[in-house]
């Protein structure tokens, strides 16, 4: 049985899901990347990755991390709390 401060939490989750998963998506597109190529990096199907985007599951930390690098964002750009211009990251400055 759900208690009403599992009910909140639970709720919260859900909807911080949906919130990267928007980010997710912007931030692929802005980097012309396709959702096959962003499963491809993951080793899941384009399925699995739309998951994702839709917010219907949580990204982990590693998963975040790989997609940040293929899309050239930080990482801490899919925990903000709104759809911010999120600066593209020359990665090879950084080598």
């Amino acid at each position: 049985m759900m208690t009403p401060t599992t009910a909140r939490v639970s709720s919260r989750f859900a909807l911080r899901a949906r919130m990267t998963g928007a980010i997710l998506r912007y931030s692929r597109r802005r980097a012309g990347r396709t959702v096959p190529e962003c499963a491809n990096w993951l080793g899941l199907s384009p399925a699995e990755y739309e998951r994702y985007e839709l917010g219907q599951s949580a990204l982990s930390l590693p998963e975040a991390e790989v997609l940040a690098d293929a899309l050239r964002v930080p990482v801490s750009a899919f925990w903000a709390h709104s759809l911010p211009e999120i600066p593209v990251v020359d990665t090879a400055r950084l080598i």
